[in-house]
């Protein structure tokens, strides 16, 4: 007969034995889900999209199988086969893996937490690349809620998130909410930090654009007219960042029918946008064609086809 004690010890030794051998399973099957990670990751560097993104379908059935399926290891390899699907060109897959890695994140964690912030990055991007501002009002709208609750309605950080939902709202052609977002957003900026902020620029040429796209010409140029301001007093209107408030400017100035000072802005604006990225740089062409437009109302037609014919030569 074995005594006592004994037992007590080889039933303590079995114990450790299988609670070893379970932690050893564990290291080996995390292993295996971050080797599968790492080579998807590692091709995709090396743009090898395709092969990446099976690699990366077989890291998302490994997290599943291994760690289930509300495990923050299945959220985090949905969200880096979202990003490899969308270099690979497959936008549908992308927003499958990322809208899903969103519904795990959220059924395991807080909304704010850092695998549900990465899904809603990889849908903001892929919404905003395909102009689809209907689908960006919730994500931006959850973004916003998340803000406020972390920080204070006057953080810079919500005040950003409360600019672009707002601009999701215009874009998706609902205009009076966000014309009441806009609003109240410079009204809060302008409360907590001043009248001059710079932050104020660009939700203030936001709305005096939509004033503008509606008719509402007094309106655009009160908002227009107090963003300059602000430009021309932080020594920024010389900035590159200034070159959208410089175009929204000249559309005023047409309609407050004065197109010398319309001609002004734009040419300060192509002016800005030469020196800093060259010539040929595709993003002259809005200014460029802006500025045809207005030689031809201002009868100046042979001007207005020679900058024409080099906005349509950019690449």
């Amino acid at each position: 007969m074995i005594p006592q004690r004994l037992t007590r010890i080889i039933s303590c030794l079995v114990g450790v034995s299988i609670l070893l051998l379970l932690l050893a399973c564990g290291q080996s099957n995390t292993s295996r889900w971050t080797a599968s990670e790492t080579q998807a990751s590692d091709l995709a560097a090396e743009g090898k999209n395709a092969e990446a993104a099976l690699i990366a379908r077989d890291a998302v059935n490994l997290a599943e199988e291994l760690f289930g399926p509300e495990s923050p290891n299945l959220a985090a390899s949905l969200n880096n086969l979202a990003l490899i699907l969308r270099e690979e060109g497959d936008t549908r897959g992308a927003e499958q893996a990322s809208l899903r890695a969103l519904v795990v994140s959220e059924a395991a964690f807080p909304s704010d937490h850092a695998f549900a912030v990465t899904s809603r990055n990889n849908l903001i991007r892929l919404y905003e690349e395909q102009g689809r501002y209907s689908d960006l009002v919730p994500i931006y709208d959850q973004v916003l809620m998340n803000t406020v609750t972390a920080d204070r309605a006057s953080h810079p950080s919500a005040v950003a998130a409360a600019y672009k939902l707002a601009e999701s709202y215009w874009r998706s052609g609902d205009r009076s909410s966000a014309e009441a977002l806009y609003l109240s957003t410079i009204q809060i900026h302008s409360e907590t930090q001043s009248a001059t902020d710079l932050g104020l620029i660009d939700p203030l040429t936001a709305l005096g654009t939509l004033y503008l796209e509606s008719g509402n010409y007094q309106s655009a140029a009160a908002s227009l007219l107090q963003a300059r301001g602000i430009a021309e007093e932080s020594f920024l209107f010389d900035d590159i960042s200034a070159t959208d408030l410089l175009q929204q400017l000249a559309a005023l100035y047409v309609y407050l029918e004065s197109p010398e000072d319309a001609e002004g802005f734009l040419l300060k604006a192509r002016r800005i946008m030469e020196d800093d990225y060259g010539s040929d740089d595709p993003r002259l062409r809005s200014i460029l064609e802006q500025t045809a437009s207005l030689y031809l109302e201002m009868g100046r037609d042979d001007e207005a086809a020679q900058l024409q014919s080099t906005a349509d030569a950019l690449p």
